[in-house]
């Protein structure tokens, strides 16, 4: 994983592919996806995969879904911008928000339906396919997870699957 264009130059040009941290924007990562594309196409390496990773909590209502993540992801996002995290992405991509600004484009957080559109627009933005779920986060309960869980293989996927695969057409 990459925050920084150095860091993502150096999985370019020595790793398999880049994951996509769980931190950014996605308007951060689109240009960051284009950055690391580009740095393949430089070295005449073939496009590999472009796993993303994201905070997830998909429950049955979107108003439920944020109260939830809100209650687990607000405090450990500010334990993260304590131990400096935020300097790893680029400045104008803070970490250090108010909770609802935080989660807006950074996390996978609503009801089946919200969670599907979500996701479709990674995949149709960052022209990937492919999905790293961080859904049981310090604190959380078990029950709350594995509903999660439950609700985005049950809900969500096969709305995904109906649309197409392949996030890069």
């Amino acid at each position: 994983a990459a925050n920084s264009e150095k860091a993502i130059a150096r999985a370019a040009r020595i790793a398999d592919s880049w994951i996509v941290n769980p931190h950014a924007r996605l308007d951060t990562l689109e240009l960051q996806a284009r950055f690391y594309r580009k740095q393949l196409a430089s070295r005449g390496q073939a496009e590999s995969e472009l796993p993303i990773i994201r905070e997830a909590c998909v429950a049955d209502t979107d108003a439920e879904a944020i109260a939830i993540a809100r209650r687990y992801l607000e405090p450990k996002y500010m334990t993260y911008v304590s131990w400096g995290q935020d300097r790893a992405l680029p400045k104008d991509d803070p970490l250090d928000l108010d909770f609802a600004t935080l989660a807006r484009e950074r996390f996978i957080v609503g009801s089946p339906q919200t969670c599907t559109d979500m996701i479709w627009a990674y995949a149709r933005r960052l022209r990937t396919d492919l999905m790293v779920f961080r859904i049981q986060w310090p604190g959380l309960p078990q029950d709350l997870a594995l509903r999660s869980i439950r609700l985005l293989g049950e809900a969500v996927l096969p709305q995904l699957n109906c649309r197409g695969t392949g996030g890069a057409s």
